[in-house]
């Protein structure tokens, strides 16, 4: 059949040869000798030479007899000389050229082979396409609106039933390839790497119907679910292209016949230009794509989505989670965290009842009493761990320690709910979560020395961040290392990937404005916007700066506070500037303005601190946030006391202003002196109850 076909198509070829210009032409080549032999001989013209009748007569003798004897065709095919590379154009475009009705060839050869392969084509076949086809398309629409797909119970159970059927349809066609037909050489290297994903998959979509446990959340049922759409379209493309693409190589094997073949017509080791096959092209380039589509679909696929199936597990797990015990919360730390969103709120306080856990169990009772671990799709077992692990790496400084980071999250929080930060500045649930991790997190791993220090001394953090916000760099980057070293507190890990973009963003952004180098900016662009009656407060970078403000208010209220509390922290405060001093004059570089613990008073540089820096503040921040008015009359009345304790402070400066001492002496003499306690008459007995109670029942843990 082959040779009655080569046979036939070499008829039609050499029926071409029967003009006089192919037969100049032909002549024209056997007189031509290749310059590579030493003859320079230009390419002859037509009219160069002219054939006799006689040669014409012999000649078309010649092509008659090879037409109907094609083997002796192939044996003086060996004549026929190649092309230079500068002829080779000429004679392609040429139209008395034999090669100028391949598309003749082409065309009727592929007919008769398209019509042979579709035969093959069975009604098999085309529903394993099909099927196969349905799965890619269907499943990579989940991917992409997931987050609707599965709002609905009933429609989430549908998308598991259907893919169980697809899973099973699979399994039968591998079992059919291998123990059937066994005609598919890929059939085992399809079996042996589809069967198990296939039964994975199939184990985890039963289990995940049944609910008893999570399966989906950790994105390994949608990277099986992304191997298999995978293995599918190979598949797929293998079945289209062992169907309709064997054509191509068998027409093109035909046409070179006509000329002995691509070796004979062109030699190896000759300079002259090979012209790749269509098919070689047409595989190069389907190659290409293949891979480029195959590597952006799973980039694509493997982001982060935003799934309400994921949502819905962990608000199972938050009501299944146990905070009081996880939290260590008694009845008094329940007491107190009753007045978290109120002005009188003692930190201290806090510390005392919980034994010195307030960051983590205040931070923990604040997402949760917003139900901020659902929306924002945080795990809040992971979440426990992430904040034990943020408060032990608070340094035990005299200020910038895990009190304070507590105290700045309850205050974030406060002026976002209680002052309405979150209605005016439109904020979202995300956002209020940066306010109170971002507090949390705003001084962590502080050395109880600013960045002026560390600047001066080439600090390996001053180095590393160069010279710009090196504390607060430095706060950044070691909570999200906390997240990147350990797996079980990556509080993150169920976000999206836009909901990560914009907390990690969010986060950098508000706790670097917590530098004092940046006070003067915020309170001049804080200016603008009162005055400005256009401000667009839908804007994302204007609500970030609103959420900047916040923080950086929250981390200056110290001298807003109610007096018996104010004065603690200014004691703390001060205390760990004498300790840089005390550093500095060690080290023998200049002491920083109010580190000097010799010469410092500092009730006297409360008043400066409060008139130059706090006051403006708080003007402009009550402005905005009318109802922040409570926190300007406290100061001022703050002042006033300052005022009034001068002398008294300047005797403790003079004894060498050991403030630690003055703050145990605060606290020892707070319940006694009833100056403005937080807790109200009606309420004192029933605390000392608790506190009896709370011991009594920690006297008998002990002892167990």
């Amino acid at each position: 059949m082959k040779k009655q076909k080569i046979g036939s198509l070499q008829a039609k070829s050499d029926s071409t040869l029967s003009k006089p210009s192919n037969s100049h032409k032909k002549n024209n080549l056997k007189a031509f000798v290749h310059p590579k032999r030493g003859d320079s001989q230009k390419w002859p013209s037509n009219e160069s030479q002219v054939m006799s009748d006689k040669e014409d007569q012999q000649d078309q003798a010649n092509k008659t007899e090879m037409a109907l004897n094609p083997q002796k065709e192939e044996a003086k095919s060996g004549d026929i000389v190649p092309i230079p590379e500068e002829g080779i154009e000429r004679a392609l475009n040429s139209k008395h050229s034999s090669v100028s009705h391949a598309s003749e060839v082409i065309n009727n050869t592929s007919n008769e082979v398209v019509v042979q392969q579709l035969e093959r084509f069975n009604a098999g076949e085309i529903c394993r396409f099909l099927v196969g086809l349905m799965y890619i398309v269907i499943f990579i629409f989940v991917f992409a609106t997931e987050e609707e797909m599965y709002k609905n119970h009933a429609v989430t159970l549908t998308l598991q039933v259907i893919e169980l059927v697809f899973l099973a349809v699979f399994v039968a066609e591998r079992l059919i390839d291998l123990f059937v037909k066994n005609k598919n050489p890929f059939s085992i290297y399809y079996s042996g790497v589809m069967v198990p994903v296939i039964l994975v998959l199939a184990v985890w979509t039963v289990l995940d119907m049944i609910d008893e446990e999570e399966f989906r959340e950790l994105g390994a049922y949608r990277f099986c679910r992304v191997i298999l759409i995978i293995l599918k379209f190979d598949e797929t493309k293998f079945i289209i292209h062992s169907h309709c693409g064997k054509y191509l190589p068998r027409i093109l094997n035909d046409i070179p016949e006509l000329g002995k073949g691509d070796k004979e017509l062109y030699p190896q080791g000759s300079k002259f230009k090979t012209v790749p096959t269509i098919h070689q092209d047409w595989v190069s380039k389907c190659s290409k794509e293949d891979h480029f589509c195959i590597n952006s679909s799973v980039l694509n696929i493997h982001k982060r989505r935003d799934s309400y199936h994921i949502r819905h597990k962990i608000k199972d797990k938050v009501a299944k989670y146990d905070f009081d015990k996880e939290l260590l919360l008694t009845r008094k730390t329940k007491n107190i965290m009753q007045n978290v969103g109120k002005f009188e709120f003692d930190m201290f306080e806090l510390n005392k009842a919980t034994n010195g856990n307030e960051l983590a169990i205040l931070s923990s009772f604040l997402l949760n009493k917003h139900n901020l671990f659902v929306t924002c799709a945080i795990d809040p077992s992971v979440y426990t761990n992430f904040i034990l692990e943020v408060q032990r790496n608070y340094n035990e400084v005299a200020y910038h320690n895990k009190c304070h980071g507590a105290d700045v999250c309850r205050l974030s929080y406060y002026y976002a709910t209680t002052h309405g930060l979150m209605e005016k500045a439109k904020l979202s649930d995300l956002d209020l979560a940066t306010l109170i991790i971002g507090g949390s997190v705003h001084d962590l791993g502080h050395q109880g020395v600013n960045n002026s220090f560390l600047i001066e001394t080439q600090h390996s953090w001053a180095l590393k961040y160069n010279d710009v916000s090196v504390c607060e760099n430095h706060h950044v980057a070691a909570a999200f290392q906390i997240v990147k070293d350990n797996k079980n507190c990556n509080i993150f890990q169920h976000m999206s990937s836009a909901e990560y973009r914009d907390i990690r963003k969010k986060l950098t952004q508000v706790i670097i404005s917590t530098d004092m180098a940046l006070h003067n900016s915020h309170l001049t662009k804080m200016k603008e916007i009162l005055g400005d009656e256009c401000f667009d407060i839908d804007s994302q970078s204007n609500k970030t700066f609103l959420m900047e403000m916040c923080l950086h208010a929250s981390d200056l209220s110290n001298p807003t506070k109610q007096w018996h509390e104010s004065q603690k922290w200014a004691c703390q405060v001060y205390e760990e500037f004498f300790y840089q001093g005390d550093i500095e004059l060690e080290l023998g570089i200049p002491v920083s303005a109010m580190t000097d613990r010799i010469n410092t008073n500092i009730a006297t540089a409360q008043l400066g601190f409060i008139d130059f820096v706090i006051k403006p503040t708080f003007e402009i921040w009550s402005q905005y946030l009318s109802s922040v008015k409570i926190h300007l009359d406290t100061l001022v009345a703050n002042r006033k006391r300052w005022e009034e304790m001068e002398d008294e402070y300047e005797i403790i400066k003079e004894k060498g202003n050991k403030l630690l001492k003055r703050f145990n002496e605060l606290a020892q003499d707070e319940p006694s002196n009833g100056q403005q306690n937080s807790k109200s008459p009606s309420q004192g007995n029933t605390c000392i109850i608790d506190d009896l109670v709370d011991h009594n029942i920690d006297v008998m843990e002990s002892r167990v």
